[in-house]
């Protein structure tokens, strides 16, 4: 675990990071200042002349180091990693690079963020496909047996679900899915959005054909920074989608084109990529904490966070106590008012950044490693003079 006085030190990094409480790190991350001006700086050493050989290859080499970077991390290849904007994008690239017919059945989880849902409801609307939840909340042997229920039934196609619900921080058992789904030939994908930077990943692993994720949450990464993860072998399941200049090896004007053999087929057109350098300055400052001690801090300060919650306000937690079915996000269910009513209270109140979900009576509160324990006690304080309301 980290040393609080570590913690202090790495605060120092962000803006006006005392005069607020962000447990939204699910949600948007603050940046630390040096991620902030490495952007910056590349965007100005970019943009001075983009055209440039040397300051083009210069930027090439950066995003090189970055997919590097990434690669290790997630524990894959560096030529299945496809830089994106989001995780939504990897989504629709998998969606729309699948071969869907009609009939056929997308699999997915109550679970799952819309960005996982209205993508798969417009190909299904597209191609005359049908979308089947997994209803159960926490209990893997009930989702294994939902879901072999559904693969036997037979049409199905694909099987998209996240890694850690963004509802209730729950762990999925992905890896026990994904080979549930291999073993009927049906595709996997995961969102990873709620997982990477929060819980340790590694998608060989796993042994998923996909995996989606973006650098904005948990890892501390500008927006508009995503990857898309796919198994060397899983590629040729795809039909190339979303592509354009710099999809290909070569082509000619009469119909003929070969595409590249790694997941940069797409990375097409003109991007900003100097977002990555800003991630990767990010990966490097979490580096130097130690990847490992930054997710036992992030799961010990999530456990305490969840103990005391119970402890002192009752059977109010949602997320599974279980530190290895669940991650840094803490759902609550108020006993008055709604989570619309109290996130606007908490900000109004304390300053404290948290966020209401579909159900009406539920807050997701996502706790970092860089979260102290003052900022613990002070949204306890604000909880319970919020419930003492008459």
């Amino acid at each position: 675990m980290l040393k609080n006085s570590e913690i202090i030190q790495f605060r120092k990094q962000f803006i006006n990071i005392d005069k607020f409480i962000n447990y939204q790190w699910g949600g948007y991350s603050s940046k630390p200042l040096s991620v902030l001006d490495e952007v910056c700086s590349w965007q100005k050493y970019e943009g001075m002349l983009p055209s440039s050989k040397e300051i083009h290859t210069a930027v090439q080499e950066m995003k090189t180091a970055f997919r590097k970077k990434l690669a290790a991390f997630t524990g894959c290849r560096e030529g299945e990693l496809a830089l994106t904007d989001h995780t939504t994008n990897g989504i629709n690239l998998i969606g729309w690079g699948i071969r869907l017919n009609p009939g056929d059945r997308i699999i997915l989880t109550k679970h799952e963020h819309p960005a996982n849902i209205l993508p798969w409801y417009n190909l299904a609307r597209r191609f005359a496909c049908e979308v089947v939840f997994l209803d159960a909340l926490h209990s893997d042997s009930m989702l294994l047996d939902q879901l072999e229920t559904v693969l036997k039934s037979g049409h199905c196609k694909v099987l998209s679900v996240s890694h850690v619900s963004r509802q209730t921080g729950f762990r999925l058992p992905v890896r026990e899915l994904s080979a549930a789904a291999r073993s009927y030939g049906v595709f996997s994908l995961i969102d990873g959005a709620q997982s990477v930077g929060n819980i340790p990943v590694d998608v060989r692993e796993i042994g998923c054909d996909a995996y989606a994720l973006c650098g904005h949450k948990w890892m501390l990464g500008p927006q508009g920074t995503g990857a898309l993860y796919v198994r060397r072998d899983a590629m040729k399941k795809l039909f190339p989608s979303l592509i354009g200049s710099k999809s290909q090896v070569s082509y000619d004007l009469q119909g003929s084109v070969e595409w590249k053999p790694d997941m940069d087929r797409y990375e097409y057109g003109t991007s900003a990529v100097t977002l990555f350098a800003g991630w990767l300055k990010a990966m490097q400052l979490i580096e130097e904490l130690g990847w490992d001690r930054v997710f036992s801090t992030i799961a010990a300060k999530a456990h305490s966070f969840k103990q005391r919650l119970r402890e002192t306000f009752g059977n109010i937690v949602v997320t599974p106590m279980d530190q290895e079915k669940s991650s840094g996000i803490i759902t609550i269910r108020l006993n008055k008012g709604t989570g619309v009513e109290f996130s606007a209270y908490a900000w109004e109140h304390g300053s404290i950044q948290i966020s209401s979900l579909e159900q009406p009576d539920q807050v997701r509160i996502c706790s970092h490693f860089v979260n102290t324990e003052d900022e613990q006690e002070q949204f306890f304080a604000l909880l319970h003079t919020y419930l003492q309301r008459s």
